[in-house]
């Protein structure tokens, strides 16, 4: 998203700003700044203000310009960004051009603490040596509902990178919470703060699942093996009634 914003601090406005940019982190939404290594072949490097936002100073004389932006992340948590934005002349008076844009968690991304979530890897075969990647699937958490005992979508939705790797993580619930896991005959030692739930995966459109896994509340569980295509399942896993 391109827009005509002031910038936080006045006195980067004072300055002959060329073009602003603005990369957020999805999960925390604050700006990823540090974070990322940002470049635009042809012009000088930005610089970074206070908030995280990447500026960079309009060369002289003012003329209509166009800006490939290039952002890789520091450590790969976040898939690479790139941009061109056409940039009008600089006049007086006139506000900033601010490129904003929310950035892709990749499986390298450290979620906050507490925050419910499973990383792992996605192959297109988990029993075939060298294993196949599959990148670019939308991976969401289950949950079973608290309220109904029914299925409860997670609100957030993970994308699978280059190496298959992802990290999905639980969005805002609103009324409703995951149910604990409870004992059973089969299961009869459960950890503190258990709860039932499992990933969904989309690729090119169908949508296949995991088994319950042994997720705990406000921990990321990570997979301690990949996730295989061909063997999760096209139904979701049976879900145990309300205790």
């Amino acid at each position: 998203m391109t827009a005509l914003f002031p910038l936080a601090h006045a006195d980067r406005v004072k300055r002959r700003v060329l073009l602003a940019l603005e990369l957020v982190d999805p999960v925390t939404g604050q700006l990823a700044g540090e974070q990322m290594t940002v470049t635009a072949p042809g012009f000088r490097p930005p610089t970074i203000t206070k908030l995280g936002q990447f500026v960079w100073i309009d060369p002289e004389p003012p003329a209509n310009r166009t800006v490939t932006i290039e952002a890789v992340a520091t450590r790969g948590q976040f898939a690479p960004y790139s941009a061109t934005v056409a940039v009008p002349m600089r006049a007086p008076q006139t506000p900033v051009l601010v490129q904003r844009a929310t950035l892709t968690p990749t499986g390298l991304y450290e979620p906050p603490a507490g925050r419910l979530g499973v990383a792992g890897m996605l192959v297109e075969d988990a029993a075939v040596d060298p294993p196949v990647p599959v990148a670019d699937a939308k991976v969401k958490i289950m949950l079973q509902s608290a309220s109904d005992a029914g299925p409860l979508d997670g609100a957030y939705t993970g994308v699978t990178d280059v190496r298959g790797g992802f990290v999905a993580m639980v969005g805002s619930l609103g009324d409703d919470a995951p149910m604990p896991r409870v004992p059973t005959t089969a299961d009869p030692r459960v950890a503190d703060g258990a709860i039932i739930g499992w990933i969904s995966v989309e690729r090119a459109g169908a949508t296949r699942f995991s088994a319950l896994l042994p997720m705990r509340r406000n921990q990321l569980f990570r997979a301690p093996t990949p996730f295989g295509w061909a063997a999760l399942s096209a139904t979701e896993p049976t879900l145990p009634p309300a205790p």
